[in-house]
């Protein structure tokens, strides 16, 4: 058993899963000490066997949702699992989309929260992460800490995460939109400062706004690839030096070093680092849609993301559940959560069986 770290919390457990597919079961059934709680090991892997657990509680589980990811597992043919984030990606509905249509976590009381709630959950051996199925989109911004605090305190980070998701993936679209095609749409004051901040800079907003985008990304994968401490040292330090100078050249206007600082932290806020990856990547076909057809572009992309979220399924269930909701009372624990005497009974997404 070792300390979670990279879903740490402040209030509540603080255990995490290992590498060893009998801990991690264990671990959950030290919580759950229930008659109903089984698990199915299978053999994946066509030249390396590898062992995974599928558990699920046989009572509330959908037992459609449990034959078909059985029969998706099953028709897996891949020679070596490393890790099983490898498997879910081989057994998603939609392996083209950006996003995760599993939620993947470290922690066992997450896991035991979503066990309860009709869930399937499959473990690997030498991996330390579980998969969550189904899964909905607003669920990747929830943290387990939601849980432990008070509904108020829950539903304001919730809220700031997943309007954070959006703010992150317009922020420098809007620069490009607004200096290129719509200067009208800005404050004269703004405007003005705008045009004195980018007075010595000779590209256009399209290229200034993919440069210091791209610095970024160096800087964060440069940083996550040396030890902790040098890493995090050259991303402080290189961040400040080439931010500093790059503005001081001429190459870039300190206003937009403000919006993409912001726009980076931002990125960071969902509690699943996967949907993080899908934020980054998203905004660069922000970016392209502001430099090519401005705030009419950003809006042809916003649709296509959209329809995008509306089409996706994850082991056949809706992506957006609960806005596409099965249930009404699905909506007391999404993007605001009402207290907890209000959110006893099960989601709609777990197809949970009527007795």
């Amino acid at each position: 058993m070792t300390d979670t770290e990279t879903e740490s919390t402040v209030i509540g457990p603080q255990d995490a899963f290992t590498e060893s597919l009998e801990t991690n079961i264990s671990l959950v059934r030290r919580r759950i000490q229930s008659s109903m709680l089984k698990n199915e090991n299978r053999i994946v892997g066509s030249e390396a066997n590898i062992k995974i657990s599928i558990m699920y509680m046989d009572n509330i589980v959908s037992h459609e949702n449990l034959d078909d990811l059985r029969n998706r597992i099953d028709q897996v043919d891949y020679p070596l699992f490393t890790d099983i984030s490898v498997l879910k990606q081989l057994i998603e509905d939609n392996p083209l989309s950006p996003f995760p249509q599993y939620y993947m976590t470290v922690r066992p009381d997450s896991i035991c929260r979503y066990l309860l709630d009709g869930r399937i959950v499959v473990f690997m051996d030498n991996s330390q992460l579980a998969i969550v199925c189904p899964t909905s989109f607003f669920e990747m911004f929830v943290s387990i800490e939601d849980y432990y605090n008070r509904w108020t305190t829950a539903s304001l980070l919730r809220m700031l995460r997943f309007f954070g998701f959006f703010l992150t993936i317009m922020i420098t679209p809007m620069y490009i939109s607004a200096l290129t095609f719509h200067p009208e749409i800005l404050p004269y004051e703004l405007l003005l400062n705008l045009q004195e901040s980018r007075s010595k800079v000779p590209f256009p907003p399209l290229i200034e706004v993919l440069f210091i985008e791209l610095i970024i990304e160096v800087l964060r994968e440069a940083g996550s690839r040396m030890p902790a401490k040098v890493g995090q040292t050259i991303g402080i330090v290189g961040g400040i030096v080439i931010g500093t100078a790059a503005v001081e050249a001429g190459l870039l206007s300190n206003i937009l070093i403000v919006l993409v600082a912001t726009s980076a932290l931002l990125s960071f806020l969902p509690p699943i680092f996967l949907m993080s990856n899908t934020s980054r990547f998203i905004r660069y076909i922000f970016i392209l849609s502001a430099g090519l057809f401005g705030l009419f572009g950003q809006m042809l992309a916003f649709a296509w993301l959209i329809h995008h979220l509306l089409s996706l399924k994850s082991l056949g269930t809706h992506y957006m559940t609960p806005a596409i909701p099965r249930k009404p009372s699905d909506l007391l624990d999404s993007v605001i959560r009402f207290p907890t005497k209000y959110i006893r009974s099960k989601t709609g997404i777990s197809k949970v069986q009527k007795k």
